[in-house]
């Protein structure tokens, strides 16, 4: 998404029901669902599944009507994601930390295991639609590559394989991967996939007497086609903004508040953050800030559609938000949770026609748009064959003038 216009827009406090640019309609809740402990979730690229994890082992897949199509339990606690519009399901289970003992299984569309692998305590995971291939870090700095049928293609470490994988990403067409670990100075590992070769991209050491010399690295996103990548970090309330290009070049860094959340979109031409201090922000290649939210309460998620070119974002006033490229709201929802719902995931399809969203760890909302009105066809009054025949018209004799339509009369004196 290349963000446009070179000056900073500040967007103030709107609820505008209008129609998105992707979906041409209003989103209108079609269902919800209360899970406790919901630890993972995943909504289909079309909409048309929402798969939920819980942190007692439980995963549930529900169609967009919201009816549950299939349930199943496993150890642990569960990270979910959909794959091909719901005609199989990633399970991936934590099941002792201390031991890094975990498992990945792959179920088809009626919830039948296809195959689990021993992928240890899984920190991060992601996949690519078009190649089948899923990679998933670990509690040891193991990063491994699986194909469609579950085996092992790639693994790489970092020795002394001491530290945890803290966020990876990979590019929407599986060329390219980045991770980064949980170490004293952390750094991007950016990964061609093709060749397997990885490199390193070089550590800032910039000291200030309140965050010493690196802070941690939280997430990191991939542009689409792989040419950047954006890491969020920072300690405590302070935030760190990178964007970097593939080569391992530093184009910009920014200082902000937290940063709960981040997206780029498919060109690398744009990095959202959902930050701390309530703002939802858009900076454009070049480091500037294109636009910017004040959403009134801390920020904590969200979900950018590529096909649709629309962000989600939610708050922890239980505030949903969507908005355009360009920083436009297109729609605007206030969750009715007590005492807050201070929303934890949301996640759109990819024409950003159907939203899902987490609240509080255990409420489960699905949005969809509006479908258009349907045409009322209307039939035509048949015609009726009437023959009017006028009637005769009473006319009055005009007076000898011709002016007037009525009779004078005259009385004379007599004469003697």
């Amino acid at each position: 998404m290349a963000c446009r216009g070179g000056s900073v827009l500040l967007l103030g406090v709107l609820l505008l029901f209008c129609t998105g640019a992707a979906h041409g309609s209003t989103l209108v809740q079609g269902w919800d669902e209360t899970i406790p402990g919901i630890s993972g979730f995943a909504l289909a690229e079309d909409g048309s599944r929402l798969m939920a994890g819980t942190n007692t082992g439980q995963a549930f897949v529900y169609d967009a009507d919201g009816t549950l199509l299939w349930e199943t339990r496993v150890p642990g606690t569960v990270q979910a994601g959909i794959l091909h519009n719901g005609s199989a399901y990633l399970v991936a289970s934590q099941e002792d930390r201390e031991k890094n003992k975990g498992t990945l299984r792959l179920f088809d569309g009626d919830g039948q295991e296809i195959w689990f692998w021993n992928s240890g305590w899984i920190t991060a995971m992601d996949f690519c639609q078009g190649t089948d291939r899923v990679v998933t870090g670990d509690r040891t700095g193991n990063v491994v590559m699986l194909d469609g049928g579950g085996f092992e293609v790639r693994r790489w470490n970092d020795l002394p394989k001491t530290c945890i994988i803290v966020d990876l990403d990979m590019s929407s067409d599986g060329k390219y991967l980045a991770y980064s670990l949980e170490e004293l100075n952390p750094q991007v590992k950016f990964v061609t996939v093709s060749s397997g070769s990885k490199s390193s991209f070089k550590k800032y050491f910039t000291y200030t007497d309140t965050y010493g010399y690196l802070e941690p690295i939280r997430q990191i996103e991939v542009s689409g086609n792989g040419a950047y990548v954006a890491t969020a970090g920072g300690e405590g309330s302070h935030g760190v903004l990178n964007f970097y290009a593939k080569n391992g070049t530093r184009l910009w860094s920014k200082d902000i508040s937290r940063i709960n959340d981040l997206e780029i979109d498919g060109t690398g031409g744009c990095a959202f953050t959902a930050e701390d201090e309530g703002n939802i922000s858009c900076y454009n290649r070049s480091g500037s800030l294109e636009w910017v939210y004040p959403s009134g309460a801390p920020a904590g998620s969200l979900s950018y559609a590529g096909e649709g070119e629309v962000l989600a974002a939610g708050n922890d006033n239980g505030e949903i938000f969507l908005f355009n490229r360009s920083g436009e709201m297109l729609w605007n929802h206030t969750l009715d949770l007590f005492p807050t719902g201070a929303v934890s995931r949301v996640e759109l399809s990819a024409d950003g026609s159907t939203l899902a969203v987490v609240a509080n760890d255990r409420y489960l909302g699905y949005f969809a748009a509006a479908p258009d009105p349907v045409p009322v066809e209307t039939t035509p009054a048949p015609a009726l064959n009437v023959t009017c025949t006028p009637e005769p018209v009473e006319t009055e004799e005009a007076d000898l003038f011709g002016f007037f339509p009525w009779t004078w009369s005259f009385t004379f004196p007599k004469v003697w």
